[in-house]
């Protein structure tokens, strides 16, 4: 779910991380190793979004990231660490 998968592994992105990310990029560094134990199977074609690009226009679209397509690739800009699904990940 973009609750699950976004609130917690891309609001997880160390500050330093250098944008603009192609959302390949993202997805493999970021979402995948941090998937929870018991959700080691799940998998972005085995959801209801099929394709990642999908799945992170949903996000930009509930305000959690900023991306840009770019000669056809998604790109991501940004995230918002103010947003209610990340604002517990940076108050550390």
């Amino acid at each position: 779910e973009i609750r699950m998968v976004t609130g917690v592994q891309t609001c997880a992105l160390p500050i330093s991380a250098l944008f603009p990310l192609p959302a390949s990029s993202l997805y493999s560094a970021y979402i995948l190793p941090f998937r929870p134990a018991h959700a080691a199977a799940a998998d972005i074609k085995k959801s209801s979004f099929k394709k990642l690009a999908p799945f992170l226009k949903v996000a930009a679209k509930a305000g959690v990231l900023v991306t840009k397509e770019v000669k056809g690739d998604l790109i991501v800009m940004s995230v918002n660490k103010t947003h209610p699904e990340c604002v517990l990940f940076f108050l550390a």
